[in-house]
């Protein structure tokens, strides 16, 4: 998705404001969960981060951090 916002500050220089901003005006929440509603599944799905223990996965053992730097996860 490319989203272009009108009337935001310019961040050229300061990636930090840049990060506060939008940490600020924009966000997202989980639907409900209902395993019956196709927009519950479709996020669940294809819009959570998975970390796993794999040759290709985020986490060095089943204890460890995600290495993408993801604070919490769904399963």
């Amino acid at each position: 998705m490319v989203i272009r916002l009108k009337d935001v500050p310019s961040f050229q220089d300061d990636p930090e404001a840049a990060s506060r901003w939008i940490d600020e005006f924009i966000s997202a929440i989980m639907p409900e969960e209902d395993q019956e509603d196709p927009y519950f599944l479709k996020v669940k799905t294809h819009m959570t981060h998975k970390c796993a223990v794999a040759s290709n996965g985020c986490k060095v053992d089943a204890d460890g951090v995600c290495k993408r730097g993801y604070d919490a996860t769904i399963s």
